[in-house]
């Protein structure tokens, strides 16, 4: 009897696996002091960054809280202004992405 109980529990356990979610989508954006920005590594303009994050938004949905599981971390590099990092952070927001991390 035992033996049954502990193979049913872990049968039960090995099915708990599949409902955990998968951690979110992190975009890294890094800003240059030449007015340029990289994407993941990608140089890219400021209107295809604003299509990129959005599309990035849109493909990692959060249903329980109507918002986007997306992550995004910005750095900036030496000589970059300050403003542009926040700039940055209201564009984020504006097209919904609620968790913006400044690197420091």
């Amino acid at each position: 009897m035992r033996v049954i109980l502990v193979l049913a529990g872990l049968l039960a356990l090995s099915g708990c696996e599949d409902m955990r979610a998968e951690p979110p989508p992190i975009a890294e954006i890094e800003l240059s002091a030449d007015g340029g920005c990289r994407l993941d590594g990608r140089l890219m303009a400021s209107a295809a960054l604003d299509r990129e994050l959005s599309r990035q938004a849109a493909d990692a949905p959060n249903e329980k809280l109507g918002r986007t599981r997306l992550q995004v971390r910005i750095r900036s590099l030496p000589g970059v202004d300050y403003a542009r990092v926040l700039e940055l952070q209201e564009r984020c927001q504006a097209l919904g992405i609620s968790n913006v991390e400044i690197a420091r």
